[in-house]
């Protein structure tokens, strides 16, 4: 990659390289060397975050060879912290390395050790035409002041809430937000549920974070057209008379076991045509998992859940159905019980 890098366009240019970082698997050292894959612990966490951070290097040499570093705004930043691992001790070792004091009492707060060390990416910036050492900084930021740094940078007039890396406040105290939530595949129009916490402090201090209290979930389906059913926990799903499913959990219910039903209410349907069905697939390999869908036990579709199945699936309501008194019922049938059935999260009227 490094061969691919030039420098023969006077225009202003922006580009973007995308690493895996550390997430896994872990399979390389600190020089970047391909090994077995590790296990997760620290040891193999700081090796290949090295070699990551080596391969950075490589890229900003490469950029003083071509006497493009100078002159260039760069930044090197994370999506997220180390969320998707098992607790690696980014925190508390970290901490211990670096000799701060910090307070990591398990009794001392009610925040997860997880939330803060998924919710603490990596990011370093350079400033335009600087070329000096760098230097590690304590000012409180978060990944929403990039977009004001690079206005800034480039005397552009501010878009966005955030402030420039370069002049953010020395106060450790200034409020930042992390919204998490729990991933629920590809191709999502939107994530729920989520939660929103303020930092204020040291992020890595888990005195700093509490609970916002406001209620994005409510305020991301309310933005939508249509209806929606939530079948996790805090969900509206209880609202409606059904059977045959497992006990709500955080994203939603699967079938217990190898019939589950809903019945909507006609006022709801009323102008709707159709409804999509937003789930969570996880199986064994090569696995597929036959569903049939009843509606007034009529069956309407067959779907055949895989890996590849997208997560969100429409199907139209025919116009033919007769109408009860309870409702419309909808069943979800599977051909036989599966070890791991798929997780149902939303139904959206539409």
């Amino acid at each position: 990659m490094m061969t691919f890098l030039t420098a023969d366009n006077d225009k202003p240019t922006f580009r973007v390289f995308h690493f895996l970082g550390v997430h896994k698997p872990i399979v390389l050292d600190q020089d970047l060397n391909l090994i077995e894959r590790q296990e997760i612990n620290r040891t193999a966490f700081k090796n290949q975050a090295a070699g990551m951070l080596k391969l950075m290097d490589l890229i900003l040499t490469r950029l003083r060879e071509l006497d493009a570093y100078d002159n260039s705004l760069i930044f090197v930043v994370g999506d997220h912290g180390a969320s998707e691992c098992e607790m690696v001790g980014v925190r508390e070792e970290g901490a211990r390395e670096q000799g701060l004091d910090i307070p990591f009492s398990a009794s001392a707060t009610s925040i997860d050790s997880m939330l803060i060390q998924g919710g603490t990416p990596l990011i370093l910036a350079k400033p335009m035409a600087q070329d000096g050492a760098l230097a590690v900084s304590a000012k409180a930021v978060e990944l929403g002041d990039v977009p004001q740094t690079i206005f800034s940078e480039l005397e552009l007039p501010p878009s966005t809430h955030g402030l420039s890396l370069f002049g953010s406040s020395d106060s450790p105290d200034r409020i930042r937000y992390h919204r998490r939530y729990l991933f629920a595949g590809w191709g999502q129009d939107y994530l729920l549920p989520m939660t929103e916490y303020v930092v204020s402090g040291f992020s890595w201090n888990p005195a700093s974070w509490s609970l916002s209290g406001r209620d994005l979930n409510q305020l991301a389906t309310a933005s939508f057209e249509g209806d929606i059913i939530l079948l996790g926990e805090g969900g509206n799903f209880d609202d409606y008379a059904h059977d045959g499913w497992s006990s709500p959990l955080t994203q939603g219910r699967s079938i217990s076991g190898q019939h589950a039903s809903v019945v909507i209410p006609w006022n709801l349907l009323d102008g709707k045509t159709g409804f999509d069905l937003r789930m969570r697939h996880k199986m064994s390999p090569n696995k597929p998992i036959p569903m049939v869908v009843f509606m007034e036990n009529k069956k309407v579709e067959n779907w055949v859940i895989s890996k590849s199945t997208p997560n969100t699936i429409s199907t139209a309501i025919p116009s033919s159905l007769s109408r009860n008194e309870s409702g419309l019922e909808i069943r979800f049938e599977l051909e036989k019980n599966h070890d791991v059935p798929p997780l149902l999260m939303e139904i959206r009227l539409r």
